[in-house]
This record gives C-alpha cells, sequence and structure tokens, in this order.
C-alpha cells in the first residue's frame, strides 16, 4: 500500500520543486543541453534552432562538463590548418630579367558543414559526439616566408587538429616553389605553387590531400580536403625570366603562371579559391582558406588588389621590387609570392596565416 503522505494535496516531490529543488516537470532534472567551456563562445537561433559555437584562434581545449539527456549531442566543426609560405624570387644574371616565385597553398579544410570538406568531392563529413570530457584543440601556425637572397622556397604550415576519438587533422598548406626548384616537397592539406626559369621548362605545384612536411612522413594521402598547386613555367629570351604559379585553395586549383610571357616575370598564377561557412551563424559567414598569389601575377587577375582577398589568400609581390603578401591570421590562407627582377634583385616570399577551429551543438532555446 501507498504511504498517506502520497495522497497530500501536494506530494513531496512537487513540494520540492517548489522550494526551488531543481528539477523539471515529470521528475527530470532541468537539461539545457551540452555544458562546455573552452574557446571563444557565442550562441545564435538559425530556424528556430539554438546553437552554441566554440572558436579557437590558439590552441586549447573544449572541456565538456555535462552531456545532455534532452537535446543531441552530436556537433558539427570546421578545421582548418596552417597556410604555407610563399617563395622567395631567385633572380639569375643578365638583364633584363624577372621570376615570380610560387604562392603557398592554404591549410587542409575539413567539416560537417554543408560546403563540405576542401578538394574535388566536398561531401559534407559525419558529426561527431561529444560526451562528459576534455578534448585537445591544436591550432597550427602559418609557414614561414622564402626569403629573397638568394630565393628560397616557402615552408609549409602546421595542421590543426580537433583530437576527439574520430580525430579530425586538417593538413598545413605547401609552401610556394622557388624558380627552378624541382625538387623541393610542396604538398599538404592544398599544394603550394611551382617556378621555373629557362625557357620551355616547367614546374608542377604541390599535391594537395596530402601530409605535409610538418608532419611526416610527407606526400602520404589524407581525407579530402583541398587542391593543388598551379604549374610554373619558364620562358624566353634567354634563360632568366618566369612565371610563377598559385598555390592551391580549399575551393580549388591554383593558377598556372604564363608559359609564353612576360614582361618579365609579371604574368603569375592566382591563388586558387578558398571556401566559405556559416558554423557560426548565416549572418556572421566566415572566408577563408585561399592560396597564396605567384610573385608577379597581375592586380586585376588576383582575388583582390589589396592583400587578404575573399578567402584570405595572400596578393604575390609586384614586379620589380615587390615581396610577397602575408596572409592574415586564422585564415588558414597561402602567404604570396616574391616578385622581382635584375632591378631590384631577389624579393621575399609572405608568411602563411594560421589555422582556425570552430565546432557548434545545439542547446536549449532558453540556454544563455
Amino acid at each position: 500500500m501507498l504511504p498517506n503522505s502520497w495522497f497530500k494535496k501536494e506530494s513531496p516531490l512537487l513540494g520540492w520543486l517548489g522550494s526551488g529543488g531543481g528539477l523539471a516537470a515529470g521528475g527530470l532534472a532541468e537539461d539545457d543541453g551540452i555544458e562546455a567551456t573552452g574557446g571563444t563562445r557565442t550562441t545564435y537561433t538559425d530556424s528556430g534552432t539554438k546553437y552554441a559555437v566554440h572558436a579557437f584562434t590558439v590552441s586549447g581545449s573544449l572541456a565538456v562538463s555535462k552531456a545532455s539527456n534532452s537535446y543531441p549531442n552530436d556537433c558539427d566543426f570546421l578545421v582548418i590548418g596552417g597556410g604555407g609560405g610563399g617563395a622567395g624570387d631567385n633572380i639569375g644574371g643578365g638583364a633584363p630579367s624577372g621570376r615570380g616565385a610560387g604562392g603557398g597553398g592554404a591549410g587542409g579544410y575539413r567539416t560537417s558543414m554543408p560546403e563540405g570538406p576542401g578538394g574535388p568531392s566536398p561531401t559534407a563529413e559525419s558529426q561527431l559526439t561529444l560526451a562528459a570530457t576534455t578534448y585537445t584543440i591544436t591550432v597550427g601556425g602559418g609557414g614561414a616566408q622564402g626569403a629573397g637572397p638568394p630565393g628560397l622556397p616557402g615552408s609549409a604550415g602546421e595542421y590543426s587538429e580537433f583530437a576527439h576519438p574520430t580525430p579530425i587533422k586538417s593538413q598545413g598548406g605547401g609552401g610556394g616553389k622557388y624558380n627552378g626548384n624541382t625538387t623541393q616537397q610542396c604538398d599538404g592539406g592544398s599544394g603550394g605553387g611551382g617556378a621555373h626559369y629557362d625557357p620551355g621548362a616547367v614546374n608542377p605545384g604541390g599535391e594537395g590531400n596530402k601530409t605535409a612536411t610538418t608532419d611526416p612522413p610527407e606526400g602520404s594521402p589524407v581525407p579530402n580536403q583541398g587542391y593543388p598547386g598551379g604549374t610554373g613555367y619558364g620562358y624566353g629570351p634567354g634563360s632568366n625570366n618566369g612565371n610563377g604559379a598559385g598555390g592551391g585553395g580549399a575551393g580549388g586549383t591554383g593558377a598556372n603562371g604564363d608559359p609564353t610571357s612576360g614582361p618579365w616575370g609579371s604574368n603569375g598564377g592566382n591563388g586558387g579559391a578558398g571556401k566559405t561557412s556559416v558554423i557560426l551563424g548565416p549572418t556572421n559567414p566566415i572566408s577563408k582558406a585561399g592560396g597564396g598569389a605567384a610573385g608577379g601575377c597581375p592586380p586585376g587577375n588576383q582575388n583582390s588588389p589589396t592583400a587578404g582577398g575573399p578567402f584570405g589568400g595572400a596578393v604575390g609581390g609586384q614586379p620589380p621590387n615587390g615581396g610577397g603578401g602575408t596572409a592574415s591570421a586564422n585564415t588558414g590562407a597561402g602567404g604570396g609570392g616574391g616578385g622581382g627582377d635584375t632591378s631590384t634583385g631577389n624579393q621575399p616570399g609572405g608568411d602563411g596565416g594560421s589555422g582556425y577551429i570552430a565546432i557548434r551543438y545545439i542547446i536549449s532555446p532558453e540556454a544563455s
């Protein structure tokens, strides 16, 4: 038989609720969804669903203190590696001549959002399930520029990683090639752009969807995340002119250098396009992971005549004395290649942009 107290007008359970005991109707603890800290947390509502987003511009951790019993514990993610550095040009003897160096490739771009990852098969990746634990977040740095004198390749960017049990790692972008260097490895999330100077010579850019030099062994296949860099060409007269290529981006291959004309290394290729995500909300789209332009890429052919472009890919240096542009921080974009000629000497490339990570999940409409 039930105790007499159960038949009181106010049951013991409901009386405890009325005194602020913290239970919702039906006896379940109030549940606003996942509770977590880390990075910069913001919230927004889209089509009646409220989301929390944690954005990371430096390495840290996502600390989940409580999973949800009422809302999905699945999360969306955007993980972008650091962009590769642009190469410094390598000017030989004889005048007039010019050689535009290759632009850096964008860092790898992996996401569960509708735009899908970088590369030629952009099907969105599956969401991940969060549990009450702490996840390490690694935001990769951008690759260093290649020096002007004596003309050096750009360095690869560093990988970024969301260390879930199903880890999401995006490779650094490949560094741009300097003129005539056919042995340099410039693979990465997206590949660095090629460059050459001998008439008729060809120097292809690095491959995308490969490990970079910063995550050896370089050249190993990785999940879809980027495009290759373009091909650089040499042309006459003589053996001192060449047009470098743009680095690959998350949304497209780096453009090839012009194989036939100048003047003096001034027809380099543009960087590949990046991608745009609405993981921070439909009114706050973010565009990132563009490839760096080659040295000598005409301003009218670049993503923008000012540094940055719509996807952050840096501009190529303009002969006769143009150093490559530096990509903005947390864009995962490639640095620009250097552009010089014999009247001013070698010009440096620009640094790649550091990576970026964002993670979002559903919360209660009443949650803050």
